[in-house]
């Protein structure tokens, strides 16, 4: 059930990417992005402009780190799956 959740999520991430590949998701002062400012409009979006690609990676890593002190406890329990033992509470 764990694997096909993660492959779930990660085909539903590719789908995205794909979908929104040219989209601007926010655009941003050029002051703020200076030096990589062309980086973040990869791949097709506007100069100036933060893409979907980019927009859906940043997001990702801000809710691993966020969710990354709530697994620990579950780990300190002995198991080696988090979800597993959730579910056993």
């Amino acid at each position: 059930m764990e694997r096909a959740l993660a492959w779930l999520g990660g085909a539903l991430h590719l789908g995205l990417v794909v979908m929104l590949r040219g989209q601007a998701v926010v655009y941003v002062p050029p002051a703020w992005v200076t030096p990589l400012g062309w980086l973040l409009a990869l791949p097709g979006a506007p100069a100036g402009s933060v893409s979907a690609v980019w927009w859906i990676a940043i997001c990702r890593s801000v809710v691993r780190r966020l969710l990354a002190p709530l697994q620990a406890p579950v780990t300190q329990l002995g198991t080696s799956n988090p979800l597993g033992a959730m579910l056993a509470m």
